[in-house]
């Protein structure tokens, strides 16, 4: 007997069987062939729950993408570290070179000793070109090379007396800083102007 023909079966007795007082139907006599059937209905089982592994294969895909972006992230984040630390040393240095050049300054302005302040001002030029350019190349220069060098890439073109920078980093360093010299203006104001140029190098070069 099929499950449909046992079910029609059922109908037809519950139709038939009366319905006594108070409107209690009485459980209805099954037949021999459908409580056999009955017995051998088994029990309605679900389906066992989908496991989380394996994941699907987009949840692979994603967890790909994922790792990608966060290794480029990693490094965006380091070379940004490396150019800050960077930047941070280099606004160190040019304040170290800005407060060194300061204190020649006040010497110069305090003492008004050309000698004094010419040889400061060619030792604070050399350790500027030895700090830029590789030290073999600035080993080799000779004083007339290390001077133009100076003149072109520090120093300015619109110096009012570039004549007079040969004497003033080449020979004034050289001689007694307490002996009895000329007073020569031109000097004086080449040795202003100088320091205004290497401040204004230092900002623009290591800004």
């Amino acid at each position: 007997m099929t499950t449909a023909e046992l079910l029609n079966l059922i109908m037809q007795v519950a139709t038939q069987t009366p319905i006594q007082a108070g409107g209690v139907m009485p459980t209805p006599a099954l037949p021999d062939g459908a409580t056999r059937v009955l017995s051998q209905l088994a029990d309605i089982h679900l389906s066992p729950p989908v496991s989380w592994w394996p994941p699907a294969p987009g949840w692979w895909v994603l967890a790909f993408v994922a790792l990608i972006a966060l290794w480029f992230a990693l490094q965006l984040l380091r070379k940004l570290k490396r150019s800050t630390h960077a930047r941070r040393q280099l606004q160190q240095r040019r304040q170290a070179l800005l407060s060194q050049l300061h204190t020649l300054q006040r010497q110069w302005q305090q003492q008004r000793n050309p000698v004094l302040s010419a040889a400061a001002l060619s030792v604070f030029l050399r350790q500027l070109v030895v700090n830029h350019q590789p030290r073999e190349q600035v080993a080799a220069m000779s004083d007339q090379q290390w001077l133009s060098f100076i003149q072109k890439n520090i120093l300015s073109a619109t110096l009012t007396d570039t004549g007079k920078l040969d004497k003033l980093l080449l020979s004034l360093p050289y001689q007694d800083p307490l002996g009895n010299l000329p007073e020569d203006s031109g000097i004086n104001a080449l040795i202003d102007e100088i320091f205004s140029h290497i401040a204004r190098w230092i900002d623009r070069e290591l800004a």
